[in-house]
Formats: C-alpha cells, structure tokens, sequence
C-alpha cells in the first residue's frame, strides 16, 4: 500500500507568502509601538516633554529667527486645533534679561522688516550646529513686549520660559535682548509635549498583535497537509 505525497497547490502557496508578510507586518508594527511606549516612559521630563539638550545661540544682529515653522493644514480641520497636536516648550537663558515669542510668519517678518537680525535655516543636534542666514537692515525693532502679535511670549532675566499649544498655520519664534540691543546671546532648549502618542504606541501594539495572529493562521492553513487517502495497487 503506498501513499501519494501531498501537493500544495497554488492557492495554499499564496496563503503562505500573504501569511508571512502579515506576520512581517505585525512584528514591525509591534517593535514602534513598543518604541513608542518606551519613548513615552522614559524619554519625557517629569512634566510630560521630549526636550533637546541647552544649546548656545548667539548673533550680532537684533533678533534670531526661525525660519517659518509650516503646520499644515491639510485633513480634517480639528486635527490642527490649538492643542490637539502637541504643545512647545521654549526655554532661553541669558546673561541679559532675553525675550522669546512666537507668532504668525507674516507678522513676524513685518516686524522684523528694515531690521538687522539672523534667520535660522538649519540646525543639527549631534555635534550642535546652527546655521544662519543674515538679513541686512538698518532700523533698530520696537520694543518686542509692545507687540500683540505674539501668540506666546515670555522676557525677563535669568530663564525665560515659554510655552505654546501647536495649530495650524505658518509660525516663526524669535529670540532677542528685551532692551532691544545688539548681540543676542543665549543657552535654548526646545521641549514637545505629545499626549497622544501613548494611545497611538498602545494602538499600534494592538494592531500588532492582530495582524501578527492573522499572519500566523494563514500560514498555518497553507501549510496545514490535506488528508491523503492510500493509494492501493490493482
């Protein structure tokens, strides 16, 4: 008595190869949302923020600005509400009493307009690197705390901190003496609070481990051997 051996046929071959990018994808949605949640609990300070390290600033000019901060606004309109995204953190410290404020790109730029200041094209953490870009001018800027334009602003001595609840639009920070002098000079660290990435590092651990299962089973069912009846000679 022998037995045929059994064949896959090729609907069991593809159930295998869709099985085996499902489980690809499970596993890869399992390793970010297991960086997220390990980004979540041990990255943040003790008041929820992602923070970069205190790096030097410094011109010869009136002011240092961003380049425009683009927050788009394509999708749902809610999404870029004030708050939802995120919130920013700014702290700048100075042997002068320093100013911080953002506000809209446009309106920052009339602001600064016919001044002499540095606009920040670019800027790399790992080793610190500010690139600037001088924008020439003669006239010496009003005074910044006079200004209504500011959506966030913060000026004093010692550390200054700001803090500002993301949306949509085109923004611009700005850091410069509060006397309005020339040679802005100043240690700034960035922070971002994101209390939404818990929930999506929680969801895509879930979605993780259902994709995953569903690879699993797939496999499973290609690779599961029909039941062969014996083949008995004539």
């Amino acid at each position: 008595m022998a037995t045929t051996p059994p064949r896959r046929s090729g609907g069991r071959i593809a159930l295998i190869i869709v099985g085996v990018i499902a489980a690809l994808i499970g596993l890869a949605l399992l390793v970010v949302g297991g960086m997220g949640l390990w980004l979540n609990e041990s990255k943040r300070d003790d008041q929820g923020y992602f923070n970069t390290s205190m790096e030097r600033f410094s011109t010869g000019t009136y002011a240092i600005a961003t380049d425009d901060l683009d927050v788009g606004n394509d999708g749902p309109e809610w999404i870029f509400e004030a708050g939802r995204l995120g919130r920013i953190r700014l702290r700048a410290t100075s042997e002068k009493p320093v100013f911080i404020g953002i506000g809209r790109a446009p309106e920052v730029s009339s602001y600064l307009a016919g001044t002499s200041y540095a606009l920040v094209k670019d800027i790399d953490y790992d080793p610190f690197r500010a690139t600037y870009e001088p924008v020439l001018g003669q006239r010496r800027p009003d005074d910044p705390t006079a200004q209504d334009f500011w959506v966030a602003s913060a000026s004093g001595p010692g550390t200054q901190t700001l803090t500002w609840e993301l949306e949509g639009g085109r923004w611009s920070a700005v850091l410069m003496n509060a006397n309005v002098s020339r040679s802005v000079e100043a240690d700034v660290a960035v922070g971002v609070k994101i209390s939404w990435l818990i929930w999506v590092a929680i969801g895509l651990l879930g979605l993780g481990v259902f994709v995953l299962g569903a690879g699993g089973t797939t496999i499973y069912f290609g690779a599961r051997s029909r039941r062969v009846d014996p083949v008995i000679p004539g």
